[in-house]
């Protein structure tokens, strides 16, 4: 089995053209180096505070671009990202964590 994952695909990108746009969110735009430095700044903290790759990190957050930089940091890091939605109700986060 192969051990490319999504963050490889995106630092593909990131390496080509790290000035073009990745991510726009109202009147800020991150680039796709900025994109990459901050998603590997989290994956390296997330490598520090979990068990290694596979541990399973909740990402508890709004659908904005801190979504996307954690799940890439996830996929570098070798972590499994785990949609919990802040819509969730408190019975089904009790489920899903």
């Amino acid at each position: 089995m192969s051990d490319w994952n999504l963050a490889d695909l995106w630092d593909t990108v990131a390496d080509a053209q790290p000035g073009a746009p990745a991510i726009a969110w109202g009147n800020h735009t991150t680039s796709w180096g900025e994109f990459r430095r901050r998603a590997e700044a989290m994956g390296a903290y997330l490598r520090s505070v979990t068990s290694g790759p596979g541990a399973r990190v909740a990402l508890y957050l709004r659908n904005r671009p801190e979504y996307l930089e954690t799940l890439y940091a996830c996929f570098g890091a070798r972590l499994v990202p785990v949609n919990t939605n802040y819509r969730y109700t408190g019975e089904e986060l009790a489920h899903v964590w």
